[in-house]
């Protein structure tokens, strides 16, 4: 993944042939994508991380 500048809500970036704009950012939370050339791909991608308790 290669982003122009910063991660931030609002930066472009992508990898090869997908492209996406980020979303929403909060750090150690949530990263989530929007797709942008929709090759094939309409809607969003995201990576989250959950708190859990053993």
């Amino acid at each position: 993944m290669k982003f122009e500048g910063e991660i931030n809500v609002g930066a472009k970036g992508g990898n090869v042939s997908i492209r996406y704009l980020v979303e929403k950012y909060i750090p150690s939370e949530i990263i989530q994508f929007r797709f942008l050339k929709l090759n094939g791909f309409n809607g969003i991608h995201k990576f989250e991380l959950i708190e859990v308790t053993p």
